[in-house]
């Protein structure tokens, strides 16, 4: 945990602990502005963080991204991508066996084979 403007909140590591994750990241800097500041006014950016689910998510993955999202001292603004939503039951249905191709009967080849004309 660290403190943000004296009130304890989130660090990173806790953030990519709580999404069961490694933390890795890299810092886009903007150019500074010339001339005029904004009027004194002091606007804070919320970060982005993006997350990235390559095979797919489920619907409570994004629930659980979501939540974490609207803590009251989460520091980042989450993005969600994925090349897939799926729920439980699509899940379960890939990982069920499927039944071998059946192979056509021996009986019914030899005598198809034995009406032929292909001599191999």
């Amino acid at each position: 945990m660290i403190l943000n403007n004296g009130k304890l909140g989130m660090g990173k590591k806790d953030v990519a602990r709580l999404l069961g994750c490694d933390y890795d990241h890299s810092i886009l800097r903007t150019p500074a502005k010339t001339g005029k500041q904004d009027l004194g006014i002091l606007v804070q950016k919320q970060q982005t963080a993006v997350v990235y689910f390559i095979g797919g998510v489920t619907y409570t993955e994004i629930a659980a991204l979501r939540f974490l999202a609207a803590q009251e001292n989460f520091p980042y603004e989450i993005l969600i991508a994925t090349t897939n939503i799926t729920n439980g039951t699509r899940i379960l249905n890939e990982m069920k066996p499927q039944e071998p191709s059946k192979l056509p009967d021996a009986d019914a080849n030899a005598n198809a084979e034995s009406n032929s004309l292909n001599p191999f």
